[in-house]
């Protein structure tokens, strides 16, 4: 667990360079698989997303994201799968689909007013701006 925490963080810091994150988003994402944590599985499908849509490879990044979102869904982790909702409508924003953009925000929105305010994990949000 501390070495795929070691390079979440690694990749994480390295996002301003695609390719230098990919190694360790990578790797943590087998890391993940290996140990069965499908937490760490889903947020390193995550930031494995927002590299590519750095990279400019939007349906990569879909593909990731819809992975990490079912991930966190099936956890029952309501907070997480806001912000997976929110992340989503800003790839779906970049692919040029504004209605489910604003399904996906409206989703993320609705869910985190269920949650409530309780332990803010700011770590998971990464808002933009459209």
């Amino acid at each position: 667990h501390a070495l795929g925490q070691a390079h979440n963080l690694l990749g994480v810091l390295a996002m301003d360079s695609p390719e230098e994150a990919l190694p360790h988003l990578e790797r943590i994402l087998a890391l993940a698989e290996q140990l069965g944590d499908p937490r760490a599985r889903a947020a390193a499908l995550n930031n494995l997303a927002h590299v590519q849509r750095s990279r400019g490879a939007v349906d990569a990044a879909l593909k990731l994201s819809h992975s990490a979102l079912e991930l966190c869904a099936a956890q029952g982790d309501r907070h997480r799968e806001a912000a997976l909702r929110n992340n989503l409508a800003d790839l779906l924003h970049d692919a040029g689909r504004p209605e489910e953009a604003m399904d996906q925000l409206k989703r993320a929105v609705a869910i985190f007013a269920e949650v409530g305010e309780g332990e803010p994990q700011p770590g998971v949000w990464m808002l933009a701006r459209w």
